[in-house]
């Protein structure tokens, strides 16, 4: 029933194209059963739900979208209305593939390769070497800098988690160090700070790195700022809350 000019500038449809039709006409595959056992669950149950999705825009190109919904509580009939909120995630998507196609640490001149790579992934990245004591950062590259106003100089022989040291009650930290611990991967939202003080969120993706002999040596560790777009769901499920208190 709407739409905003940023849904018409991310799509290429016009509002007129879109209002009066279900959400699943731009979807890249509208039968994916197990995209709408979610949604549909969602609806009836009353909640919010947040979902990576690919989608077509109307020129026939696809991206990658972080989709949040929320619902209008105190309808009539459950999942009736929903705000939702679209985030493009199609450059942040293919620097992950950038990244895991990047051979690091085989070799001296693969990891210069490597990390002349790094320094053009529009992501923030930073490396942990897990074989030093504190298990420090060694690497960061030139996005993180922007990202955090941190320069390499100040970063590197820290510990992977000193920007949300300030937050050290986030639960988030708590499943990063429980990643750690059995070498395995962690996908977080957290609280930071940058060096002017600034807070801001980070959605962190931690992937180990091992050597031939199957050896934890690093983490390959993902900044993405994402701040924005939890402003965006708070004030979607204000809006939300709002629209219920008016019907």
């Amino acid at each position: 029933v709407y739409v905003n000019t940023g849904f018409e500038r991310l799509t290429g449809y016009a509002r007129e194209d879109v209002l009066g039709r279900t959400a699943a006409f731009f979807h890249a595959d509208p039968e994916d059963p197990a995209v709408w056992d979610a949604l549909r669950h969602a609806a009836m149950e009353q909640r919010d739900i947040h979902i990576d999705l690919q989608y077509r825009r109307q020129d026939g190109s696809l991206f990658w979208s972080e989709a949040f919904f929320a619902p209008v509580r105190g309808q009539r009939t459950p999942g009736e209305y929903y705000v939702g909120h679209y985030a493009d995630l199609t450059d942040q998507r293919q620097a992950l593939v950038d990244l895991k196609s990047i051979q690091i640490f085989n070799s001296a001149d693969s990891a210069l390769i490597g990390l002349f790579a790094l320094d053009a992934v529009i992501s923030g990245v930073t490396i942990v070497d897990t074989q030093l004591a504190g298990q420090p950062v060694v690497y960061v590259n030139a996005a993180f800098e922007r990202l955090t106003g941190y320069p390499a100089e100040d970063v590197i022989g820290q510990p992977c988690c000193f920007l949300y040291a300030h937050s050290p009650d986030q639960p988030a930290l708590q499943d990063i160090q429980a990643a750690l611990a059995v070498h395995g991967e962690a996908h977080v939202e957290l609280r930071g700070y940058r060096k002017d003080g600034s807070l801001f969120w980070s959605e962190l993706t931690l992937s180990p790195v091992f050597d031939g002999d199957r050896r934890l040596t690093h983490y390959l560790a993902i900044h993405n700022d994402i701040t924005e777009r939890r402003e965006a769901h708070r004030q979607l499920e204000a809006l939300a809350a709002d629209l219920a208190r008016s019907r």
